[in-house]
């Protein structure tokens, strides 16, 4: 589960790794966009029973990662194992830094461009910059080539999610989250 156009880098919307491997992401498929994190889990599980799978291992990156959160604790026996990555608990927690006006800004543009991106996405580094110049390259290719693209009704349904995801408050989150010295996944949420 991943962010708009594929970012996870996700060729012919397979991910690197077996050959059974399935890719959702925003813009890879049809059908009206969702607008909600409980929408976009219900979607993931539309999207795995239509394969017939009975168990997956899901990796959720950035939004998809609280979507992959979602899905698991209200599907856990869907659920095999969970890696959330670039994503953080389903709700704003006490004591986490403040989005700057910068990183809001840049979310609710929509024309963000490359720089904008980067600076989402990408440390302050050369290294890193290059690497996500390359990255976004390869991206830019797979949009050329007829590649999935994200329509603004689909922009809006993720600013929807990411809108109600912020006003949830941390007593909401609180009962499903655990934090832990030691990177660890449960069917109710992921913690670090």
């Amino acid at each position: 589960m991943g962010g708009a156009h594929g970012d996870l880098d996700a060729p012919s919307g397979r991910v690197r790794g077996s050959p059974g491997d399935r890719a959702l992401c925003v813009g890879c498929t049809t059908g009206e966009p969702r607008d909600s994190l409980d929408g976009f889990a219900e979607g993931a599980v539309e999207f795995i029973e239509a394969l017939g799978l009975t168990q997956v291992d899901l990796l959720g990156w950035s939004l998809g990662g609280f979507v992959a959160q979602r899905l698991a604790a209200r599907r856990p026996e869907l659920v095999r194992r969970i890696i959330v990555a670039g994503s953080g608990p389903t709700g704003w927690v006490p004591g986490a830094p403040e989005a700057s006006e910068k990183v809001l800004g840049i979310m609710a543009k929509p024309d963000a461009d490359l720089e904008d991106t980067l600076y989402l996405f990408y440390p302050e580094t050369d290294a890193a910059r290059a690497l996500g110049h390359e990255h976004f390259d390869r991206v830019s290719t797979r949009l050329a080539a007829g590649g999935p693209a994200v329509s603004e009704p689909a922009a809006q349904g993720m600013l929807a999610a990411v809108g109600q995801l912020l006003a949830t408050p941390f007593g909401q989150v609180q009962p499903n989250w655990r934090p832990s010295s030691t990177p660890s996944c449960t069917p109710t949420a992921c913690t670090t």
